[in-house]
């Protein structure tokens, strides 16, 4: 139990209520097992609008749970890093949590403990993948948040050493606390929902899988690269949709692979799992990564998983997955190739997969992030 009895505890709930993808899944995660397990605590959401309704419906927005938004007529992202420490302290908040790698401005004035996670600094270590507005505006919030937040929780190793090298925070003052997905990725379905779902998408009944935003950093043009040498395998790639799409479309049509190359944009967080545990293999292949959920999400899913070497995708998955240097097709031609036709190779990767995909359970995660929280609320 988080104690002292009867806290409250403050979120940054702009990303659990309005974003889709990585960081709103993590922390509609935290909030989802943390609220479950500590009736007694309050957790307030704080956020700048509530406008995503596949988002809140993933939410589970308990008796104990909070949603504050900013007063009518009030300019939201002002709001959200100048104006919300004054509602924090209005509310009694004991414990306030930036989980998207910033924290509001004032708070290290305001006397409230605060903690931020930092999923990644990527923008840092890769600075071209950034527009330059975007690089200016992580530079300062994130380092705002790390040099006063009086605790950091680092998602992977990856990103404490990054911390550490890029900010010179001291060791002590961070804590790495491994993120987990949603409990639907180990449920198992029947073959009757996966055929299903499979015609609703229009796809064949044998195909591999990638999942993940398309943006260069995830380096789907080397996935395609390798199926050059694959003609009779068929790729599912579930992604958002970004300008970049036209671009690997282009691609996918100069080499003749539109037949066998199926991009499902918008997927419900419903037929994710479903489309997962339907495939032959799992493609992650980000050349770098704070976590890299879509791993975690596959092993769950019980399928085997090709990922990339040189970030932290192998803390994720461990002796499980795999992996290829991130840039080398022909091995992850090769590799495709061997869990394919071998069966005995992919259900010791299966195997292998579902122990490692216990490590990062909703109980486990929950029970870590409680602990830390109970840490600080003692001070």
């Amino acid at each position: 139990m988080i104690t002292p009895n009867n806290s409250i505890i403050g979120f940054d709930g702009k990303k659990a209520l309005n974003n889709l993808t990585g960081i709103g899944n993590y922390s509609r995660f935290i909030i989802n097992a943390l609220s479950g397990r500590n009736p007694k605590t309050r957790f307030c959401l704080f956020a700048p609008k509530d406008k995503n309704q596949e988002a809140r419906r993933n939410l589970r927005f308990l008796p104990n749970i909070d949603l504050i938004l900013p007063p009518q007529g009030t300019i939201r992202e002002w709001w959200r890093c100048f104006g919300m420490v004054s509602e924090l302290k209005k509310r009694n908040i004991q414990l306030y949590h930036g989980m998207s790698n910033e924290l509001p401005f004032g708070i290290h004035r305001s006397g409230i403990p605060s903690v931020v996670t930092v999923h990644d600094l990527i923008f840092l270590r890769y600075p071209h993948t950034f527009s330059l507005a975007d690089r200016l505006i992580l530079q300062v919030k994130v380092k705002y948040a790390c040099r006063h937040a009086d605790r950091i929780i680092a998602i992977s190793e990856q990103t404490k050493q990054d911390i550490m090298k890029y900010y010179g925070i001291a060791e002590d003052k961070i804590e790495v606390i491994y993120q987990g997905c949603a409990d639907r990725f180990y449920h198992r379905h029947t073959q009757s929902e996966i055929q299903d779902t499979i015609r609703k998408y229009n796809i064949p009944e044998k195909y591999i899988i990638s999942v993940g935003t398309i943006e260069k950093r995830k380096n789907h043009k080397t996935i395609l690269k390798a199926l050059e040498a694959l003609p009779e395998v068929h790729l599912v790639l579930v992604s958002k949709k970004t300008p970049l799409q036209a671009e690997l479309e282009q691609q996918i049509s100069e080499k003749g692979m539109s037949g066998r190359v199926h991009i499902l944009n918008s997927v419900p967080n419903a037929d994710l799992p479903i489309l997962y545990q339907g495939a032959q293999l799992a493609i992650y292949l980000s050349f770098f990564e704070g976590f890299g959920i879509p791993v975690l999400e596959a092993m769950a899913s019980a399928i085997p998983v090709i990922t990339a070497t040189g970030s932290c995708l192998e803390e994720v998955g461990g002796d499980a997955c795999a992996y290829c240097a991130p840039f080398d097709s022909e091995s992850l031609t090769q590799t495709i190739r061997q869990i394919l036709s071998h069966p005995e190779i992919s259900r010791d990767m299966i195997q292998k997969g579902q122990l490692q995909a216990r490590k990062f359970s909703s109980e486990s995660v929950a029970e870590n992030m409680e602990n830390f929280y109970s840490r600080m609320l003692k001070g």
